[in-house]
């Protein structure tokens, strides 16, 4: 056993017969010996441990129980020295696990191709890495990533847009950009930071139109009341030719609306191009679309050209056209359109004499312009006394106004206000309900009188007998109670201003007939006065609230 293990006594006995008489029956022996393989044993066994097959092989774990490596010193597969590798060792493509090691067998010699990570082993009999499954798929952050063939790593087979948009088997298509709007249920929902939705980002307190939650820009009242959303659209209650909800709802087939007033029965808007559009009762033409026809949508007034301004009767229109010129049309027996005549016009007739105008104001049957550049004022139309000439009979043109100059006009049904440039109010007209605020119920027709105690004034509004101001966010009223239009608790006629009970900070305010609104926020509406057919907007209707109410949206 020791000269089969050790070449160097087999060559020497082999050279030297006598030697080899005394150590081994014949040199033939040896030389039989000497063609058999050298088995060199696996890198960390033990050499002693091998046993030779009667094939002249070793018995162990090796890939290929065929295979030696003759002169050989170390465990790694690789030849020392001259010695050549056999080709036939193993076969060509197999694979085999050497430690951590798993190697592939290419013309004949073993070379690693994947070493198992810590935590894994090399299975043999897999002939793989346990490390993870060849061809399984897996989510890493926003990366998705195939385990390779040999299951050694996890390499990246695509970048998804977002970590939750890795699926594993492949990456989900987004279902939104980032920063994409659109409206939920009363709220804006913007998508979501994984892309996979959308999330809310703002609650709405009216709704939400656009991508964005719409606010109040203006309300206007008379019968009833609309609000001119920011979005352009409509929002009318009460009960009148125009709706019969108790709480707001939208004018179909409008949309683009910069502007807007009502008549009695009749509304008319103004979109940005100077295009108004009219809809409502038309039995005197005041819906300027040449007939009398009614119409349950908005209608385009044709001819009219880019108007800047509309103010609406009873059942007249007026526009204040870009140029300064005024046009009316619609009733016309007290004069109210202006044009020297009482004849009924269905469409937009010039009012005599007016150039330079700046702004327009109606109510009932009189309608009033203002001119900046000099603060004069004009009227025309019903003469209850507010077009103050000293008389009570109705013009058919125009009349100017005796008082000083003015900043801005608001016309009642038979008195007419105007507010001027130190924030005072002077009033003129009819005074039987205390509606010019003077502290006594005296009319008068040919002088405007101040109002007593207010200062400070920004805004006027002037409903059926009682007038209203904007002062430092308060709202202070005076003239007719009846429907506790003054908003001050109770139903009291009152002949000087009291301010409206429980409102600070209030941005604008709208009179109708007999209720007031103020706009306490851009989506907060409170009103108060007469709700016998849902003026109010509360939902419910038939009862009067002397105090400010909240709309229901």
């Amino acid at each position: 056993m020791y000269m089969k293990r050790n070449p160097v006594i087999r060559r020497a006995a082999c050279a030297f017969p006598l030697l080899a008489l005394l150590i081994v029956p014949s040199c033939a022996l040896f030389r039989e010996i000497e063609d058999v393989p050298i088995a060199t044993p696996d890198a960390g066994s033990d050499a002693d441990d091998a046993t030779f097959t009667s094939e002249g092989g070793v018995d162990g774990d090796r890939p290929d129980d065929d295979a030696a490596v003759a002169e050989t010193s170390s465990g790694d597969g690789a030849p020392d020295g001259d010695a050549a590798v056999d080709v036939g060792a193993c076969g060509s493509g197999a694979l085999g696990c050497f430690g951590a090691d798993l190697r592939r067998c290419t013309d004949g010699s073993w070379s690693t191709v994947a070493t198992c990570p810590s935590g894994s082993v090399c299975d043999d009999g897999a002939k793989r890495c346990t490390y993870c499954l060849p061809g399984a798929t897996r989510c890493s952050g926003a990366i998705r990533e195939v385990c390779d063939e040999y299951g050694a790593s996890w390499k990246a087979a695509e970048t998804c847009a977002t970590p939750e948009l890795c699926s594993g088997s492949s990456c989900k298509a987004p279902a939104c950009a980032v920063g994409d709007r659109r409206c939920g249920t009363k709220a804006v929902e913007i998508c979501n930071a994984g892309r996979t939705g959308f999330v809310t980002e703002t609650s709405c307190a009216i709704d939400c139109a656009g991508n964005a939650c719409l606010t109040v820009k203006k309300v206007v009242s008379r019968a009833t009341s609309c609000a001119l959303m920011s979005d352009g659209t409509v929002r009318c209650w009460g009960s009148s030719w125009l709706t019969t909800s108790p709480t707001p709802k939208a004018v179909p087939g409008l949309a683009d609306a910069v502007q807007l007033d009502l008549g009695v029965g009749h509304a008319c808007a103004r979109s940005a191009d100077g295009t108004v559009r009219c809809w409502g009762s038309n039995a005197y033409g005041q819906l300027g679309d040449g007939t009398t026809v009614d119409r349950g949508s908005p209608t385009t007034v044709p001819g009219l050209g880019p108007v800047a301004e509309i103010a609406t009767g009873t059942e007249t229109t007026c526009a204040r056209m870009i140029d300064g010129a005024v046009r009316c049309w619609g009733f016309n027996t007290w004069g109210t359109v202006g044009d020297g005549t009482t004849v009924t016009r269905t469409v937009p007739t010039a009012v005599s004499g007016l150039t330079g105008i700046t702004a327009i104001s109606a109510n009932t049957d009189r309608m009033c312009a203002l001119r900046a550049s000099d603060g004069g004022v004009w009227c025309w139309g019903y003469n209850g006394g507010g077009l103050c000439d000293g008389t009570t009979t109705a013009r058919s043109t125009p009349v100017r106004w005796p008082g000083a100059a003015a900043v801005e006009i608001a016309a009642g049904s038979a008195h007419t206000c105007t507010r001027l440039a130190d924030g005072s109010v002077q009033c003129c007209g009819d005074n039987s309900l205390g509606q010019l605020g003077n502290g006594t119920t005296t009319n008068s027709l040919a002088t405007p009188v101040a109002v007593a105690g207010l200062s400070g004034a920004t805004s006027i509004a002037a409903g059926f007998a009682f007038t209203c101001a904007l002062v430092a966010g308060f709202i202070r009223c005076w003239g007719n109670n009846e429907h506790g239009e003054l908003g001050d608790g109770t139903t009291i006629v009152r002949r000087s201003p009291v301010t409206v009970t429980g409102l600070t900070g209030i941005l604008s305010i709208s009179v109708g007939n007999t209720h007031t609104f103020a706009i306490v926020d851009p989506t907060t509406l409170r009103g108060w006065g007469s709700n016998i057919v849902g003026e109010l907007g509360t939902g419910a209707t038939g009862l009067l609230s002397a105090t400010p109410v909240t709309l229901m949206w």
